[in-house]
């Protein structure tokens, strides 16, 4: 904002809908979107989690997060392509302890592998 440069971890998070139906994340994202985002903390805490601490390792300002869906599904289940939803952003840091990741217990499994 005022001429300093900031370095930002841009992901997708990909909806995955099972039914083939309308994209829940359409209807929702606009009034629930903490709820969504609980939603894939649960399903997928291990990709947030390393998509956290190598933003973290790389020095990152910002983790922006991309809600993403398909977009005009085919009846064959092929996409025609897809559409960002809406975007939310965090402190790597501070999003790290949203989501209880402990660094120590990440720099420790990273001894033992090492």
């Amino acid at each position: 904002a005022n001429g300093e440069e900031k370095y930002l971890n841009i992901i997708a998070l990909i909806e995955w809908d099972l039914k083939g139906g309308a994209s829940e994340w359409r209807q929702k994202l606009d009034t629930q979107r903490g709820d969504i985002l609980t939603t894939e903390m649960k399903n997928n805490k291990c990709k947030l989690a390393k998509w956290t601490v190598s933003s973290i390792l790389a020095g990152s300002d910002l983790l922006k997060f991309g809600y993403v869906t398909r977009s005009m599904p085919r009846s064959s289940g092929e996409s025609i392509g897809h559409s960002i939803l809406g975007t939310q952003e965090f402190i790597p840091k501070q999003f790290a302890a949203q989501i209880s990741l402990d660094m120590n217990n990440a720099w420790g499994i990273l001894r033992v592998i090492v």
